[in-house]
């Protein structure tokens, strides 16, 4: 079954609950059911960790969606994304070690305004803990934040990141599908 939402991990925590408890409750009222989570935000995914590696080792979560969004810390600042990369990254390095069955998948944005060719690759780099991403290329959202970000990345810089993506997934050194734009 998949539990799919914008954010699965926000569950319950406007009603004293939580995901953990939610999976709990499913698996008690369906046993022999495998669950799919699409998605977690990382930063409940962390701070849920120790209670979902309980649930990956009862064999009750298959799959999980990570959206990371970029591996660089400014980045994720700017999007307001509060967590820590290398937290995620050594908790999924656990989770491979521990139950390798499990599917981990992330969404990265790329071309994010004021993106540098560096955190380009930290994301490119970060992407690699997990078994498969997508990189999407940012588009423009008047209702965010983010369009007030300047100076945007242009549609060249955009052409390049993603001929670069591109190669690394030609050559088998990226596992991920290329979207250049929303």
């Amino acid at each position: 079954m998949t539990l799919l939402a914008d954010d699965c991990g926000s569950y319950g925590l406007d009603r004293d609950s939580d995901l953990p408890q939610l999976i709990e409750r499913l698996a008690k009222a369906a046993p022999g059911i495998r669950y799919k989570l699409y998605t977690v935000f990382p930063a409940l995914f962390l701070r849920y960790i120790e209670r979902l590696e309980t649930l990956f080792a009862k064999r009750l979560l298959p799959y999980v969606c990570l959206p990371a969004q970029s591996g660089a810390p400014r980045i994720l600042d700017l999007m307001n994304r509060r967590y820590d990369p290398k937290a995620l990254a050594e908790a999924i390095a656990r989770i491979r070690k521990r139950y390798p069955d499990v599917f981990v998948y992330s969404h990265f944005i790329f071309n994010f305004p004021t993106e540098t060719w560096d955190e380009f690759e930290q994301s490119i780099s970060f992407s690699r803990h997990f078994d498969y991403s997508v990189f999407i290329g940012y588009g423009e959202n008047r209702s965010t934040r983010a369009a007030d970000i300047v100076p945007k990345c242009g549609i060249r810089e955009l052409q390049f990141k993603t001929q670069r993506l591109k190669e690394l997934v030609a050559r088998e050194k990226l596992a991920a599908s290329v979207l250049p734009s929303p």
